[in-house]
């Protein structure tokens, strides 16, 4: 179980955001 992060493009903040997964 390790906790990880990715980058995604949220289009409603226009940014990226980071979104832990947990794997």
């Amino acid at each position: 179980m390790n906790k990880i992060y990715k980058l995604k493009y949220d289009r409603r903040r226009q940014q990226l955001v980071a979104v832990s997964e947990l794997t």
